[in-house]
């Protein structure tokens, strides 16, 4: 038998929540969820206006290593954070690394 449009949109808000309550610091958070008509369900998630992919456009010659590395270490962090709760990225880019104001990333995009 095949799910309907609103039983996806009940299965996707379920797995929203799950999402909602993982805590990690360099973890992106998601913060709400609804459904919209004809059962599109929208998603409102943290957001920075700069992301890794953006470092690497303003910084050809490469990034200085002692971000790099820290960075790394953050991103590690993060995905085994994610594979603790039996969950992979999917869509690991530049562009689901966002910057923070005080020079760590977060990971987004995560499990949805």
């Amino acid at each position: 038998r095949s799910r309907s449009a609103g039983e996806d949109a009940v299965r996707l808000l379920g797995r929203f929540e799950a999402l909602r309550r993982l805590r990690h610091p360099a973890l992106g958070r998601y913060l709400e969820a609804f459904v919209g008509r004809d059962h599109h369900v929208f998603v409102v998630a943290e957001h920075s206006s700069r992301t890794l992919a953006d470092a690497f456009r303003l910084h050809p010659q490469g990034l200085e290593e002692r971000f790099v590395l820290a960075a790394t270490r953050q991103l590690v962090g993060a995905l085994c954070h994610l594979n603790s709760h039996g969950l992979v990225h999917g869509h690991l880019e530049a562009e689901m690394v966002l910057l923070t104001e005080t020079g760590g990333v977060r990971l987004t995009g995560h499990g949805l």
